[in-house]
């Protein structure tokens, strides 16, 4: 048997995975908070709870959350802005229909990585 190896530069997402996402979305939507039910709980006082009020101040925590801040943004500051980036080569098995192929990530795109992602959200 002779195996096609035309290439497609783009696939749909698995008929699996679409469902698997609908599923678990349905299932989780009814757990959503309303407005009213999150302006009940997102209160000042959440977001200055302290593990160990004993051990930690709340101007400590105020510090050292806003130095975690400054660190992640320098960062990201840096690698978007004043870095040339890298390359991504973009690996598929040999039986993929998809083409290999190397992506620049500079610019704003060095922050769309989910590792870039989370580490930006860590900084919020």
């Amino acid at each position: 048997t002779e195996v096609n190896r035309e290439f497609a530069t783009r696939a749909p997402a698995p008929l699996s995975a679409i469902t698997t996402t609908i599923l678990c979305f349905g299932c989780c939507a009814w757990r959503f908070p309303s407005l009213e039910s999150i302006d009940q709980v997102a209160t000042p006082d959440i977001f200055a709870r302290r593990l160990f009020p004993g051990l930690l101040s709340l101007e400590a925590l105020i510090a050292i959350r806003f130095f975690f801040f400054v660190g992640i943004s320098f960062v990201s500051i840096q690698v978007a802005f004043f870095t040339d980036g890298w390359l991504l080569r973009t690996n598929y098995l040999p039986s993929s229909k998809l083409r290999k192929s190397t992506i620049r990530m500079s610019g704003i795109r060095t922050q769309f990585p989910y590792t870039s992602v989370t580490w930006n959200l860590l900084g919020i």
